[in-house]
């Protein structure tokens, strides 16, 4: 087995962003603490065990962000050579992580989707095993990340949550995780299952279409013009979105579409609240949450929010959306929004203490938003 000790991940409880929404029990199940960041390892893992027990000496990967690091990574413990195909939009953070794994990286102008076609072109041509994520390409590969479903109902005492809520992007980690949970109520370890909370960003949402619409599972249609900070469920068609679709609906769920701004607000409160930093769809799936809460279609019970990948990743994004790392010779002034009395005190400790320590060392900066 080709492992670099992926999984056993922590459930984070969430106290201040669950009284800010209005929740008892509202969980994170931070996936960011996996080898390089993001629950892809999980199937990572056992896709590069499988390829190399079937004897492949290279493998090729299309990646909208995670994937690519992950089998890069998993590849180079496996002494495999790899290439990774992904879109010119990936950030740059995730181009070096490849690379620093010993990978080269060919970006396209186009979505994921076409990487995909062009790294299953390549097979037939230079004979790598293809290593994508997606259910109809290896189907073996889901049967790691259903284990996020084992440790969150071992971590809660075998307790099951009303809700798990999980970004899709190609759709096969909800899939996966839906799976997992069957198969601990099949064995007789929960005595009943959750409700599947789809989330996808308004700016490529081909599954939340399909599921408001009413369309069967194997109708949804590719998304046109995609466009998301949360680059990593950017999948104008979602290869394991039937199967995704048809677990929403088993589970009685739903499936909620967010705007980036919702995105990126949670972002930031997953991480100034929580101590949680992840990327823009870490935070999708929390994001969904609160909008259906405030909607009503979710209620008071246990929730457990799946965060995909850490945002040491798009640590460039919120530079450039943010203007984070400058560094300034005073506490900006300016209002970033309605600020609260305790927001106000901090910027006031912020002011004295920048204060303080320029009267010792007068070339003191702040690095401030």
């Amino acid at each position: 087995v080709v492992t670099l000790n992926e999984g056993g991940t922590r459930l984070h409880k969430c106290n201040r962003i669950a009284q800010s929404i209005g929740f008892d029990n509202l969980y994170v199940k931070d996936e960011t603490g996996n080898p390089t960041g993001t629950y892809k390892d999980r199937p990572a893992s056992v896709g590069v065990t499988v390829a190399q027990l079937m004897g492949a000496k290279m493998v090729a990967i299309a990646s909208d962000g995670n994937a690519a690091p992950s089998v890069a990574a998993y590849a180079a413990k496996a002494g495999l050579q790899c290439f990774t195909f992904m879109p010119e939009t990936t950030p740059l953070e995730r181009l070096i992580q490849v690379q620093m794994y010993g990978a080269p990286v060919i970006t396209l102008d186009g979505s994921v989707n076409e990487c995909i076609d062009l790294v299953e072109k390549g097979r037939q041509l230079y004979g790598w095993h293809h290593m994508s994520t997606a259910g109809p390409v290896n189907p073996y590969q889901r049967e790691r990340p259903k284990t996020i479903a084992y440790e969150i109902c071992e971590q809660l005492e075998w307790q099951v949550p009303e809700w798990v809520a999980a970004p899709v992007g190609g759709g096969g980690l909800l899939a996966a995780v839906w799976q997992g949970f069957i198969e601990l109520k099949t064995l007789g370890l929960i005595d009943r299952l959750p409700r599947m909370l789809a989330a996808q960003a308004a700016g490529c949402a081909p599954l939340v279409r399909a599921f408001k619409a009413g369309d069967p599972p194997d109708k949804i249609r590719r998304w046109e013009h995609p466009k998301t900070v949360a680059t990593t469920i950017e999948v104008p068609f979602p290869l394991d979105g039937a199967m995704a679709l048809q677990a929403v609906r088993d589970s009685g769920g739903t499936a909620v579409d967010v705007e980036d701004h919702e995105i990126l607000a949670m972002t930031r409160q997953l991480s100034s609240s929580e101590g949680v930093l992840v990327e823009p769809t870490g935070a999708a799936s929390m994001a969904a949450v609160a909008k259906a809460k405030k909607a009503g279609i979710v209620g008071n019970g246990m929730i457990v929010s799946v965060a995909t990948g850490t945002g040491l990743k798009t640590l460039s994004l919120f530079a450039s959306l943010w203007g984070m790392g400058k560094r300034r010779n005073a506490v900006k002034p300016e209002s970033t929004g309605a600020r609260t009395e305790d927001d106000q005190g901090k910027l006031e400790i912020e002011r004295e203490v920048l204060a303080w320590a320029q009267a010792i060392y007068p070339s003191a900066a702040i690095v401030h938003l």
